[in-house]
């Protein structure tokens, strides 16, 4: 998947058992949304230290079935903040790279 908004990154998933909850899904190596009741199952999240113009999210969920079981799922993955041309991916990338190596 390819998101133009490199700020945000917007999610939604569908489990397949309607009475199972994702009780924590990570979008980050140490950023996560926790919530033991269950994380809504779409949304947005601003994503922190986000000046470089293209990240790659891929997420992984921690889901909790009625049974009391737990399972680990990954989502398939999305680029937050995909630019229109090759050439414009370059230049932006090339342009982060100068400004982060000062």
């Amino acid at each position: 998947m390819v998101s133009s908004n490199g700020t945000r990154f917007a999610y939604a998933y569908k489990l397949e058992a309607d009475d199972a909850k994702i009780t924590t899904l990570w979008y980050g190596q140490d950023q996560k949304l926790h919530d033991p009741d269950g994380v809504p199952l779409s949304g947005n999240i601003p994503l922190e230290n986000s000046e470089a113009p293209i990240r790659f999210i891929q997420t992984k969920m921690e889901v909790l079935h009625p049974d009391g079981t737990t399972e680990t799922v990954y989502g398939k993955g999305c680029y937050c903040g995909a630019i229109d041309s090759p050439e414009d991916v370059f230049t932006a990338s090339r342009e982060y790279r100068l400004r982060s190596s000062r």
